[in-house]
């Protein structure tokens, strides 16, 4: 059985709760929806407003990618995020509800387990004009807008491509992995990138590992590298 991931979510409050009693009761709805519409979890915090803007919500979540969806109806107040559980490993996000109805956006995303030891690392990804060779000197990224979330045993990237990238087509993409000395390695995903949107975010897994670690201590760094990886796609 694959096993579920703990997850601790830094619940950030809208305005309409916010400007509330402290001792005000609020509900709040948190789903995970699966690729076929389904809730994989639904369930209804009760809690009362407090002093604080935020609120630790607590569940454990399976295995996969899924829609976030956060409602506080009483308040007509929303939440949304794509997000990925990769099994036993526990997560802590930071989310928000925000007035109104949240906007959906189409980002694509980029997982991987990275152990304690590579946290110097900091993986994240970099995207290149298809004019960029392998094995030659990098150019200046492409301006991508991205979020990067590092846990204790892994990480998460939200890549955000807009039309700007059309020109560049097909863009060179890479992860970039931090060294040792302060410099930076490389190394090409071999994935289209971007994609039409389907409805669901395309996901990619590369995990940091002492064989990934150890293959790169004898390569140049600021380069592009293209080694024979395998790139899971999972979800």
């Amino acid at each position: 059985m694959i096993g579920l991931s703990h997850i601790a979510m830094n619940l950030a409050l809208c305005g309409a709760i916010t400007r509330q009693g402290p001792d005000t009761p609020v509900d709040v709805r948190v789903r995970l929806i699966n690729r076929i519409d389904k809730p994989n979890f639904d369930k209804t915090y009760h809690f009362a407003r407090g002093y604080a803007n935020a609120k630790m919500i607590n569940f454990n979540a399976p295995f996969g990618v899924y829609a976030l969806v956060i409602d506080a109806p009483k308040y007509h107040c929303s939440g949304f995020d794509w997000v990925l559980f990769i099994p036993n490993h526990d997560r802590t996000m930071n989310e928000s509800l925000v007035d109104g109805t949240a906007p959906v956006p189409h980002p694509m995303l980029m997982v991987g387990t990275l152990s304690s030891a590579f946290s110097y690392t900091n993986p994240t990804v970099a995207i290149f004009d298809k004019s960029q060779k392998c094995n030659a000197p990098v150019g200046d990224p492409l301006p991508l807008k991205t979020a990067v979330e590092y846990d204790q045993n892994s990480f998460y990237v939200w890549m955000y491509p807009d039309a700007s990238l059309i020109p560049h087509a097909p863009v060179v993409v890479s992860v970039q992995i931090g060294a040792a000395d302060g410099d930076s390695h490389f190394v090409r995903l071999k994935v289209p990138f971007p994609e039409p949107w389907h409805g669901f975010p395309d996901t990619w897994q590369f995990n940091i590992t002492d064989n990934v670690i150890d293959g790169l201590a004898t390569q140049k760094t600021e380069t592009l590298l293209c080694p024979r990886l395998y790139e899971t796609r999972v979800g």
